[in-house]
């Protein structure tokens, strides 16, 4: 997904907002960032439900630019009100949502290090995050593939108002590699075959 969005991005004027979870380590991994200040993120600080409004902020910022927030699901549920914001003022901000229905970093850990014992890291039940963005008057679309994902970035680019994209994703995607936790950067977990996807 993130690898289909850098040709619609190439040489455009845009900033990368991201929560924290699976989606910022992707979108760290795999999206070519050319120019400075183009990627506002908090890095390691854990502050779920940042992406949104750190969006909100860097549009108002700099409105000749584009801002694409990318948020998974858990994070989106924290700040998406903001969209109330958003829409009242017309900020052309395009938020993108990771949605596997957890808090997949969580999840992740809690896989390859607490045998599966999962604790506050699933969150049942399907928010279709594209009606939650209607019911603020914002535009918005389902992604299944990366090509419509990036479909979904050049229509919503071209359109200049704000715009939601939900992706849903398997709660089972792992973000690769993975540092063990309290040890050096080149200890990787080694995962089993039936933990990946």
């Amino acid at each position: 997904f993130f690898k289909a969005l850098n040709p619609v991005l190439k040489d455009k004027d845009y900033i990368i907002t991201t929560d924290v979870g699976q989606h910022q380590m992707w979108a760290a991994q795999h999206l070519k960032i050319q120019f400075a200040r183009q990627w506002l993120t908090s890095g390691g600080l854990g502050t779920m439900g940042f992406g949104l409004p750190a969006a909100l902020g860097a549009q108002m910022a700099r409105p000749q630019s584009r801002v694409i927030s990318i948020s998974g699901d858990g994070g989106f549920k924290m700040t998406g009100s903001e969209l109330f914001t958003i829409a009242s003022n017309n900020v052309p901000v395009i938020a993108i949502v990771f949605n596997n229905s957890g808090l997949g970093m969580i999840r992740q850990l809690q896989t390859v290090q607490f045998a599966k014992r999962f604790t506050a890291c699933e969150l049942p039940g399907y928010v279709d995050f594209v009606k939650y963005a209607a019911a603020f008057g914002i535009e918005g679309e389902h992604a299944d593939t990366p090509e419509a994902l990036a479909q979904a970035v050049a229509k919503a680019w071209e359109c200049r108002k704000p715009y939601l994209i939900e992706v849903c994703v398997n709660p089972k995607n792992m973000v690769l590699p993975m540092v063990a936790p309290g040890l050096g950067i080149n200890d990787f977990v080694k995962f089993a075959n039936d933990e990946i996807n």
